[in-house]
């Protein structure tokens, strides 16, 4: 028997499903993964200049958010493919690279938990620059049926499942 018999159609057909909703996501990744290494050259190169916001980005999302400003121009990178993802996709996106900037908050920062929280950081910027989204919308700009959570209130989701 192909192991491909082993699974029932449901989860065949859903694998595939999300395997075609990667390429958005391919793609953001490999743009936020050439800007990262483009800013941990700038902060390298510039220590004594970006120290503290540095120091700040590694504990806090929004000092994170404040640096990554300072380095990058994201007026300057094409996020057009994002616009052309249907919508369903990109709040998925969203959501997940806010996931990944909590995981990498809770963990003990190394260099590569620091990438990768800053890989999420970009990419949630550069969707929320796509779509218009702002960080932390208020009720009155909230779509009826969407919800928005922050990385922070999603660490504290997180943190207690009951919630």
């Amino acid at each position: 028997m192909p192991i491909n018999e082993m699974f029932n159609a449901t989860e065949t057909n859903e694998a595939t499903a999300n395997a075609r909703s990667l390429a958005g996501t391919a793609q953001l990744t490999a743009v936020a993964n050439e800007l990262v290494a483009q800013c941990i050259k700038t902060l390298n190169d510039n220590l004594d200049e970006y120290r503290e916001d540095f120091e700040a980005s590694k504990h806090d999302h929004n000092a994170m958010d404040k640096l990554l400003a300072k380095l990058i121009d994201f007026d300057d990178v094409d996020v057009e493919f994002i616009k052309e993802l249907d919508e369903t996709v990109v709040d998925g996106m969203l959501k997940s690279q806010q996931s990944k900037r909590s995981r990498a908050k809770s963990k003990a920062m190394t260099m590569d938990n620091y990438r990768s929280m800053m890989a999420g950081a970009i990419a949630e910027n550069l969707i929320r620059k796509a779509t218009g989204k702002a960080k932390s919308a208020g009720g009155a700009r909230r779509m009826s049926g969407s919800v928005d959570f922050t990385a922070e209130q999603l660490e504290a989701l997180q943190a207690d499942q009951e919630q």
